[in-house]
């Protein structure tokens, strides 16, 4: 029992030391929900995800990657949420566009959302950007991306873009399972 418990710790170890020194290794973490009163599902991160800052004037910059499917009208969105932590104000929340650098193609969202929090005596800028699914996919695959809202600029890796890739495989299993569901609904008119 003792060399058991020994191995499995050195195991733990070794996984940790691969971990840091490898993080395209951290598994994606995204929370399925459906709505019950909508039949809405949304697949999202489940924590904020980094990105490596350029510029920006306030700490720092995170994002979070979202899916929603609405199975009456058979309508998906895709968006971004950017969180911008700072002690004042920056300029992130009042943005009137992003854009994105995907492998040095730039895209220009203009479909944005956006409001500011006070939180823990710092202001959260929040940007919320839907995206097309083209775009939202090649994002999640990209060797490179790069993205500028305001004066902000900040990359995101290919490592911090497993969420991303997740919610794209998931989305894919949704809409399948809604078309699916859509031609056995009209089949049966």
């Amino acid at each position: 029992m003792r060399c058991l418990r020994s191995s499995l710790v050195m195991f733990a170890t070794a996984a940790a030391a691969l971990l840091l020194m490898d993080p395209s290794l951290v598994h994606a973490q995204v929370e399925h929900t459906t709505s019950d009163i909508t039949g809405a599902e949304r697949v999202t991160s489940t924590n904020l995800q980094d990105t490596e800052v350029v510029s920006y004037a306030g700490t720092d910059i995170a994002y979070k990657a979202e899916y929603t499917y609405q199975p009456d009208t058979a309508a998906e969105v895709w968006q971004l949420k950017f969180y911008g932590f700072a002690p004042q104000q920056t300029g992130l929340a009042g943005a009137e566009r992003v854009l994105v650098w995907i492998n040095n193609q730039r895209h220009q969202i203009q479909d944005l959302e956006s409001r500011t929090r006070r939180l823990d005596g710092e202001v959260l800028e929040i940007q919320s950007a839907t995206l097309r699914p083209s775009v939202f996919q090649r994002m999640a695959t990209a060797e490179t991306v790069q993205v500028t809202i305001g004066a902000a600029e900040f990359d995101i890796s290919y490592a911090h873009r497993a969420d991303m890739r997740e919610v794209v495989e998931r989305a894919r299993t949704i809409a399948t399972a809604g078309a699916s569901q859509q031609r056995a609904d009209n089949s049966g008119r």
